[in-house]
């Protein structure tokens, strides 16, 4: 067997990027997973220990210096290549997903603009040299059907929709920026998250959801570079 791969993932603490975590673990990846409040993670330190894995790295994508310091931390860890990064952090508004666009506040938006926008591309920009490292690189991005244009039909969650039509828009730049490693933007369902709500229930687990898009990623080829998939398997508008 030849050496494990390395997958980064952000927002790793609970929900899909734990999932994630769970997933590559069991595939016996080299996984190095980040939260912003490590000791507060309790459930995830647990799956780390269990797989003998790599502590968790904090990492607020909200702050660069955070994200600095999580690079080098990486780098510390004799880290040299990186096949692949899920950024996967996210958040919206207490009021999720009841928002109408005449009702947002500016600090709430710039709060999840920076979180879901911002904090993915600074991210991104600073695992350029391990991704590029790679034989085979791939940067997954954790977008949301409610990002589409060609599918708003009902005032809601508009922050939250906005930030990830960003994140649509910076998949596919980035693929023209950078050919030698890709980009896919992935819709993960309606999953029963706290995002996710429970009224009604999500149809989707956490284990389903990351179960499919893992195969998406598998699947993955260049020519998807830049696009919006389904974890189902098939593209999505914008």
């Amino acid at each position: 067997m030849g050496p494990s791969k390395v997958v980064l993932i952000t927002g790793c603490s609970r929900g899909i990027g734990l999932g994630f975590v769970r997933y590559f673990v069991k595939h016996n990846w080299k996984v190095l997973a980040t939260c912003r409040t490590p000791h507060e993670a309790v459930e995830l330190k647990k799956v780390l220990q269990d797989h003998n894995q790599t502590e968790i790295i904090q990492c607020d994508v909200s702050f660069d210096d955070s994200i600095e310091a999580c690079y080098q931390s990486v780098l510390t860890l004799g880290i040299t290549h990186l096949d692949l990064l899920i950024n996967n952090a996210g958040t919206s508004n207490d009021k999720h997903p009841f928002e109408n666009p005449s009702r947002m506040k500016r600090d709430e938006f710039h709060r999840i603009l920076d979180v879901n926008a911002t904090g993915l591309a600074m991210v991104t920009n600073r695992f350029i040299p391990l991704l590029q490292a790679a034989a085979d690189p791939l940067v997954v991005n954790i977008g949301s059907m409610f990002g589409t244009v060609s599918m708003v039909d009902v005032l809601t969650c508009a922050s939250y929709r906005c930030s990830k039509s960003c994140l649509n828009m910076l998949t596919s730049l980035y693929a023209l920026e950078f050919s030698d490693i890709g980009f896919l933007a992935l819709h993960p369902g309606w999953v029963q998250t706290d995002l996710g709500g429970k009224n009604p229930k999500p149809p989707l687990t956490v284990a389903e959801s990351v179960g499919k898009m893992s195969e998406v990623i598998a699947a993955f080829d260049k020519t998807k570079s830049g696009q919006f998939w389904s974890l189902d398997g098939y593209q999505l508008d914008p």
